[in-house]
């Protein structure tokens, strides 16, 4: 024998009243605790962005960031410190950052710039001291040194250099019509990709965005912006092994971030099977001393 229960309409509906109950106390208690408890508590701000964090996302979303940031300024006033989300501080004038570190134990970096979409934390990013500390000694010595980068690389870089001087040249004697910044932002990325792989992805060369990566880069800020300032968003919905993997950039061969990624992992895995056979004998690039099996910044990424 068998009981079941069918819940009545009476029953649904105090269901959802307890629910929207429970929902409305733990707004409450976030609105209470960011506004009176929590250790920024003490700088002006409006209540909804900084008991919020999805206000700040919205607005960056919308492009509209520096019309909200003057309307702050405004209302409270440049002298001191804003509170422009629950864990973000704007500082109108330098002398805002005697308040804002106004205790050695503040002096920490907020995770807006950690959503990992670049790869695991590196030194040109926004990272706490101890992080960054350990990063620096990875690379504190030789080839990184400043004398070994300079005795390596600068001779490469100046060929870089001539390479794009000669292609805006030609531009130039051909009376053609090209973005400035977006060429330099292509040459930015040969750099980058020559440093980390030793030979460019050829967009000086090819005086074209290789692989669309910096299309792609442009055509996802809005969304990473507001992934990264929704901070509920980013440390929980986007590790949900499913939904983040279906929202982060799909590990594509053709176009992208999913093409860097994809050719990050085939240069890591071809670098580690030619050191397998013998010693290293190319340029010292980035890629090398990740592979190294005693490299301090191998063993700093995997912790």
């Amino acid at each position: 024998m068998s009981f079941t229960r069918t819940w009545t309409m009476a029953e649904s509906l105090n269901a959802v009243y307890v629910s929207l109950a429970a929902l409305f106390m733990a707004l409450l208690g976030r609105i209470f605790y960011m506004q009176r408890l929590h250790p920024l508590s003490r700088f002006p701000g409006p209540w909804y962005a900084t008991s919020f964090s999805i206000v700040g996302a919205i607005v960056s979303a919308k492009g509209r960031e520096h019309v909200w940031y003057q309307y702050l300024v405004e209302k409270y006033g440049g002298n001191g410190p804003i509170r422009v989300s629950p864990t973000m501080l704007l500082f109108p004038r330098p002398s805002a950052l005697r308040d804002i570190y106004r205790d050695p134990q503040l002096n920490q970096k907020s995770t807006m710039y950690g959503s990992g979409i670049l790869g695991p934390p590196h030194l040109f990013t926004t990272l706490n001291g101890d992080q960054h500390r350990a990063l620096r000694k990875a690379l504190a010595n030789a080839p990184w040194s400043i004398g070994q980068m300079r005795k390596v690389w600068e001779s490469r870089f100046d060929d870089l250099i001539s390479l794009f001087m000669l292609k805006m040249h030609e531009h130039a004697v051909a009376n053609g019509t090209i973005c400035l910044s977006d060429k330099f932002v292509e040459f930015a990325a040969d750099i980058l990709s020559m440093v980390s792989f030793t030979e460019p992805f050829g967009c000086v060369k090819n005086q074209c965005d290789e692989k669309d990566i910096v299309k792609h880069w442009r055509k996802g800020l809005t969304w990473l912006a507001f992934a990264m300032r929704f901070r509920s968003f980013g440390l929980y919905i986007l590790n949900i092994p499913v939904l983040g993997a279906w929202l982060l950039p799909e590990a594509s061969p053709e176009t992208g971030m999913g093409w860097l990624i994809r050719e990050a992992d085939r240069q890591v895995t071809r670098r580690e099977m030619q050191i397998a056979d013998k010693s290293f004998d190319g340029q010292p690039d980035f890629l090398q001393q990740f592979v190294l099996p005693d490299s301090l910044l191998r063993i700093t990424y995997r912790c």
